[in-house]
């Protein structure tokens, strides 16, 4: 990694990291090839300021180069997927509610996120506590799908590298931009159909910006 791009993620009055610059950067860390040390450096940088939709968007396609994919052509409909990286502490979590419904009107649910609480109230113990267990395996996860049309995934089974990258979060001692690139995975190869969460207008206004410089569609 050159010490430039460093300098250009710290310094707020350089201009942001171009997507192919954000791209090639990640890429390298999700592969391993930059040391601890840099790996902190550049995941602090990376925190320091906002992600701009350039910068998000070249992340976002160095952490699918880095994942593993599934196949759809075995489903009757498009797979929904909905990401669920954080629970809720002061008010209901209502996304397990609302994947069992859109399975139970016939659309084929993929849900995946974390298995750790962080003290919040979660996806992954909701579903545990309705019977429906994290796949062990792509495998299951296919086999899920298919006989109930829902199936509740750790990232950390189709994306390794970037879901070991947030877990440094709890070392470092804030989020970084895995968390936020995590709720863009699709492992279908954009046969998915993601339900993409906003926090307020203005990160809505950047999604739908998101969206339409990737060419993509999502529920936002």
């Amino acid at each position: 990694m050159r010490p430039a791009v460093l300098k250009q993620l710290v310094d707020t009055s350089q201009p942001e990291l171009s997507a192919d610059q954000a791209q090639l950067l990640f890429s390298c860390l999700l592969s391993g090839d930059i040391g601890e040390i840099e790996m902190g450096a550049v995941l602090t940088a990376l925190a320091m300021r906002p992600l701009s939709v350039a910068t998000l968007n070249g992340l976002i396609n160095a952490a699918q180069s880095h994942q593993r994919t599934i196949n759809v052509s075995t489903f009757q409909t498009r797979p929904l997927v909905i990401a669920s990286h954080t629970g809720t502490a002061q008010q209901a979590n209502l996304m397990p509610l609302l994947a069992l419904l859109a399975a139970r009107f016939g659309l084929t649910v993929f849900v995946h996120g974390t298995l750790e609480s962080a003290g919040t109230t979660t996806s992954a113990a909701i579903f545990r506590e309705l019977d429906i267990l994290p796949c062990a395996n792509l495998r299951d996860v296919s086999q899920a799908l298919e006989s109930h049309g829902i199936a509740w995934v750790p990232s950390a089974l189709f994306s390794p590298a970037l879901m070991q990258t947030d877990a440094l979060r709890h070392r470092l001692g804030f989020s970084n931009c895995a968390h936020a690139v995590a709720a863009h995975l699709d492992p279908f190869q954009g046969r998915g159909l993601r339900l993409v969460a906003a926090h307020d207008a203005t990160h809505a206004e950047q999604l739908a910006q998101l969206l339409l410089l990737r060419g993509e569609t999502a529920l936002l």
